[in-house]
């Protein structure tokens, strides 16, 4: 909460002049950063998660955008397979990184959205800040290893990894 109270007026300023680039719940079966209630506070701005304010953070200073990340994955997913393993898909990219294009794992090599390995990135194409990408290269290690997201995501929560 201590970060909560010096970033939270950054953050208020922040979603007041633009409209919140973060997904709801109601786009992602319950895996985006949402706000923790439904009703303003007192002082009529709702209340979000230390973990929502710093992926907001990260997510404007990346000068990325979050939804057109999200919703060009979910594209992709659709095409490549059904829209029912877009939910599988986004399970996995929040697990490995809440979806920050720029998350870095600072005990391994492991970058990005997807969370690739140094060795992984390799295979794909080499290392790259682009989320498309990012997204593209994930796509294709799940089809090569995993045949669809829903089989990565069911390898991924008996494993920890996927």
């Amino acid at each position: 909460m201590f970060l909560a109270a010096i970033l939270w007026p950054i953050i208020a300023k922040a979603f007041a002049e633009e409209e919140n680039p973060l997904i709801h719940s109601s786009d992602v079966t319950g895996l985006a950063l949402v706000s923790t209630r439904d009703t303003p506070d007192t002082s009529g701005v709702y209340a979000y998660t230390d973990a929502t304010m710093l992926a907001y953070i990260k997510h404007k200073e990346s000068g990325g955008n979050l939804q057109a990340i999200q919703e060009y994955a979910k594209e992709k997913v659709t095409e490549k397979w059904s829209e029912h393993e877009w939910e599988s898909f986004n399970s996995i990219v929040y697990k490995e990184s809440r979806w920050n294009d720029t998350a870095q794992n600072p005990n391994s090599t492991a970058h990005g959205l997807c969370q690739f390995l140094k060795s992984t990135y390799a295979i794909y194409g080499g290392k790259t800040d682009n989320p498309e990408r990012q997204i593209d290269m994930c796509l294709e290690y799940v089809l090569d290893r995993y045949n669809t997201p829903s089989k990565a995501l069911a390898f991924h929560i008996r494993n920890g990894w996927y």
